[in-house]
Order: structure tokens, then sequence, then C-alpha cells
């Protein structure tokens, strides 16, 4: 359908309707930007502090964040690893130490956003309780009442 072949009513809507999706996608670019980039970057940080713990190491020749140029670079990196972790029991040893700060910060997270959320939820109750139970209060006694 071509914009041509609408009324003008519609192309007001139309137009409304692309503004609104502009400011949309105005609104995500600017969260991601302030939001979700900040704890990208503090996560790559983490995520590479966790990764030199396991026993990762590498030079300036080598690193995570650039492709590996020949298989000799990925058996350095893994020989690094093997002689850091020599069993399965030591390794699952460095992960947990590896990874306490990241688990505990993220139980942390969790209950303050699950202590919020029902904050909320209890204030929007209290706001619209009211309005919920005045035409229950109408209907129940005219429904069921008692035989004589």
């Amino acid at each position: 359908m071509s914009s041509n072949n609408l009324s003008p009513a519609n192309k007001k809507l139309v137009k409304k309707s692309l503004a609104k999706n502009a400011g949309f996608k105005d609104r995500m670019e600017y969260m991601f930007q302030d939001q979700v980039k900040p704890k990208l970057a503090q996560a790559s940080v983490e995520g590479a502090q966790i990764l030199e713990a396991l026993g990762f190491r590498w030079s300036s020749n080598l690193s995570f964040k650039e492709p590996k140029k020949s298989f000799s670079e990925i058996k350095e990196v893994l020989a690094d690893f093997v002689h850091s972790n020599p069993t399965p029991a030591v390794f699952f040893k460095n992960l947990d130490v590896a990874t306490y700060d990241s688990r505990e910060k993220l139980k942390w997270n969790t209950k303050m956003l699950c202590a919020y959320a029902g904050n909320q939820a209890v204030s929007h109750m209290e706001k619209w309780q009211p309005k919920l139970t005045q035409p229950l209060k109408k209907w129940v006694p005219e429904r069921f009442k008692q035989p004589a």
C-alpha cells in the first residue's frame, strides 16, 4: 500500500506512529549507551579476571580479544591452562575461587531486584485495591444472599 492511497487522517496516524517509533529507537539507543554498554565493559573486565585466575595467561602477542592466527598460539594458551589446572579437581577449585565475587554480586543484585519489585507491587496494590474491591462489595451480597 503506497502512501499516496492514504487519506489525510491516515497519513497523520502513520506520521505519528513513525515519530513514536523514532522516539522509542532513540530511547533504546540512549539506554544502551548509558546503561548497557558500561555493564558490558565491566563484565568484560570481570571475565578477563576470571580467565586469568583459571590459568589463562596472555602476553602482548597473545590476546583473547583478537582471533588466533595459528594453532600454535592456541597450543600455548592451552599449555598454560593445563599447567595451572593439572586435574579436574584443581580446575573446579580454581573455578569456584575465580567466580566467587561474581556469583555473590549476582545473588545480591537478584535479591535487591526482587525486593524492589515486591515494594513496587505493594505500592501499586495499595493504589488499586480500593478500585478493585469496591465493585466486589456491591456484587457479592446480591449474588450470595443467605436463605431466610
